[in-house]
């Protein structure tokens, strides 16, 4: 089930409106509207206020997928998402027409996960110095 899925159900079982969950979070009922939609997914830090409000763990909000591409946002800005997400797209391409159990789709994932971060880190000291993180 997508996020705004999982969102729209978990608010409605709470007797929840949109508007409600926005005054909450500092932000716009259409911002709800949009991620209840599936249209955009908010980024980590509304992620949490949003579980922590709802009163439900992070992990039932959101998969690893979607907290990777969160995590890319939120370490490497807009680049890194849609880095992150064109990772998942070409990954997803690799496996058309057959499928892995799901230990082994989350060992793969893990693994992905974990080379996009470890190349980010090294590519740093590539990075002119007045462009670097003080």
């Amino acid at each position: 089930m997508a996020f705004g899925d999982k969102l729209k159900e978990i608010r409605e079982k709470q007797n929840l409106s949109q508007l409600d969950v926005a005054n909450a979070l500092g932000v716009s009922d259409r911002t709800v509207s949009v991620w209840e939609r599936n249209l955009k997914m908010p980024n980590l830090e509304s992620a949490i206020r949003l579980s922590h409000f709802l009163n439900v763990s992070l992990d039932l909000l959101i998969d690893e997928q979607d907290e990777f591409i969160m995590k890319s946002e939120a370490a490497y800005g807009l680049h890194g998402k849609k880095q992150a997400e064109q990772i998942l797209k070409q990954a997803q391409g690799l496996f058309a027409g057959g499928e892995l159990d799901e230990e082994d789709r989350d060992a793969f994932f893990r693994a992905m996960t974990d080379i996009y971060f470890d190349a980010k880190e090294r590519a740093k000291k590539y990075t002119p110095k007045k462009y670097r993180e003080k």
